[in-house]
């Protein structure tokens, strides 16, 4: 890479994006540690629940209903967070009181980092404090912590020689932390 070159996209924050993000983030924080445990409890503890339910309306209707309907609610909390339904709440959180996603944010990156200008805000990241960078199939995600990253929509880039430039600057400066998908299509 040149000296002074950069990659720079422009783009407009959307909503379903950042809940997409969110939920991506979510499932892999889950993937990891004492999380992995929380999920997998979270599967058996709803198996028991559901099997009480099935078991309550066999023996006695009446009575047991009422008295098992909290769980049943527990349950759905557990499924609809499993579904995302948490990220698009966030996500439209964020569009209501973050008053950065009503102007367009701009994301450089180059030898020096990944940078951030958006509406009020700047921030700049150089390699060594970026935790990991990580593609998915539309987005490029900056971990500037273990679980949570500003992330760039592939959708910004008007062709896939910029995206290989962007991969370029990843993979000199982040190294070993930057797990890339390479040349896969821009959707």
């Amino acid at each position: 890479m040149e000296a002074g070159d950069s990659v720079s996209v422009t783009f407009d924050w959307r909503r379903d994006e950042h809940a997409r993000v969110a939920h991506f983030l979510f499932r892999d924080l889950q993937r990891t540690g004492k999380w992995q445990l929380f999920r997998w409890g979270g599967w058996v503890l709803n198996g028991i629940i559901l099997g009480g339910l099935v078991l309550a309306l066999l023996i006695s209707p009446q009575d047991l209903t009422w008295i098992l309907l909290p769980w049943l609610a527990i349950v759905v909390v557990w499924w609809s967070l499993q579904m995302g339904l948490g990220a698009r709440l966030q996500a439209r959180r964020v569009a209501r009181l973050d008053p950065v996603t009503r102007a367009p944010i701009t994301h450089v990156v180059d030898e020096d980092g990944f940078h951030v200008k958006g509406s009020g805000v700047t921030v700049d990241l150089t390699w060594d404090v970026i935790h990991r960078v990580q593609e998915i199939a539309d987005f490029l995600l900056y971990y500037y912590t273990a679980r949570h990253a500003y992330w760039t929509p592939k959708r910004a880039f008007p062709s896939r020689a910029q995206i290989s430039r962007a991969r370029g600057y990843i993979r000199e400066g982040a190294g070993t932390k930057a797990t890339l998908l390479d040349d896969e299509p821009i959707r």
